[in-house]
C-alpha cells in the first residue's frame, strides 16, 4: 500500500490521516498529528503526521525517539479540504510489520469486540478464557486490533461501571432515609445518561450550622482513595474552636474541571 503523495488532496484532516495510519500499520511504524495555528486563525492551518520516533530524543525516552525524517506536511484549505504539500518516506530505524499491534496508535477495541466481552463477562467467564475465546474467533491475537491487557482493561473497567450503578440505587436509598429523619440533610448525586454514579456530595445539618460560623477558611481536600474503586473522598473543613471542622463531604469519579464545577457549584454552595 502505497502512503499519500505530494499534491494529493483529501476531503478532510481525519480523512488523511486515517488513510496514512493505516499505511503505516501496514509497513511497520507508529505515526503521531502535529497542528499549528497561524495568529487569528480559528482552526488548524498546518498539519503535519510524523513517525511516533520522529522527536528529539531524551534521557528517559532515548529508544522511543530517535529524531526520525519521515513526515507528511499538508496545509488545511478554507472548505476544510487538505492538500499534502511535502512527503519523506526514510526512515532511521528498522520497521517492524509483524509488532505494529503492539502500538498504541494502531490498538482499538472494536465496537463489536467490547460487546463479546462484556457479554462473556457477564455469563461468568473468567477473563483469561474470554481473551483467548475471541482469540480464536479472530483467527489468532495478530487479528484482534488490540493486545489481551487491553481486552483485561476494559473488561474490568465495565465490572466498575455495573457495579458503580448498583451504588448510585444504593446510596440514594440510603440519603433519602437520612433525609427523611433530617429534614435539612442536603446531598446530590450525579449519575451518567445510563444511571451509573458519577459523583456525590452530601452534607449534614450540624455541618451547615457549622458553615455559618466558621466559613473564613474552608479547605477542600481530595487527596483521600478510601474505598476500593479507588474513587476520591473529598472533604470541606473549616477551623472552629477546636482547630477542626469538618463540613461536608464528596466522592468523585474523576478530579477533572467539569467534576469541580459539579461539586462547587450545584453540591456544596446549596
Amino acid at each position: 500500500m502505497e502512503g499519500p503523495l505530494v499534491d494529493m488532496v483529501y476531503c478532510s484532516v481525519e480523512s488523511l490521516f486515517a488513510f496514512y495510519k493505516e499505511h503505516s500499520r501496514l509497513k511497520g511504524f507508529g505515526v503521531l498529528k502535529k497542528t499549528s495555528k497561524k495568529r487569528g486563525c480559528e482552526y488548524a492551518r498546518y498539519v503535519s503526521f510524523a513517525c511516533d520516533k520522529s522527536r528529539k530524543p531524551t534521557a528517559k525516552n532515548y529508544s522511543k525517539r530517535i529524531d526520525c525524517k519521515c513526515k507528511v506536511n499538508c496545509v488545511v484549505l478554507l472548505d476544510g479540504s487538505c492538500r499534502v504539500t511535502t512527503v519523506t518516506t526514510e526512515h532511521n530505524h528498522e520497521l517492524q510489520p509483524s509488532l505494529t499491534r503492539f502500538f498504541g496508535c494502531h490498538r482499538k477495541i472494536s465496537k463489536a469486540l467490547k460487546r463479546k466481552l462484556e457479554a462473556y463477562d457477564i455469563t461468568g467467564i473468567r477473563p483469561a478464557k474470554n481473551i483467548r475465546l475471541l482469540e480464536v474467533q479472530a483467527g489468532g491475537p495478530d487479528r484482534m486490533g488490540c493486545t489481551p491487557k487491553d481486552c483485561r482493561n476494559y473488561i474490568f473497567q465495565q465490572r466498575r461501571m455495573r457495579t458503580l450503578s448498583c451504588d448510585a440505587a444504593i446510596i440514594q436509598k440510603f440519603f433519602a432515609l437520612m433525609q427523611m429523619k433530617d429534614d435539612e440533610f442536603f446531598y446530590v448525586i450525579d449519575t451518567d445518561n445510563v444511571g451509573r454514579l458519577r459523583n456525590v456530595v452530601w452534607v449534614h445539618t450540624h455541618c451547615k450550622y457549622a458553615y455559618q460560623e466558621f466559613s473564613d477558611v474552608v479547605c477542600f481536600d481530595s487527596t483521600y482513595l478510601v474505598n476500593e474503586w479507588c474513587m476520591p473522598f473529598a472533604s470541606f473543613v473549616g477551623v472552629n474552636q477546636h482547630k477542626q471542622s469538618l463540613l461536608g463531604c464528596a466522592l468523585l469519579i474523576t478530579e477533572d474541571i467539569e467534576t469541580y464545577k459539579f461539586v462547587f457549584l450545584l453540591g456544596w454552595q446549596q
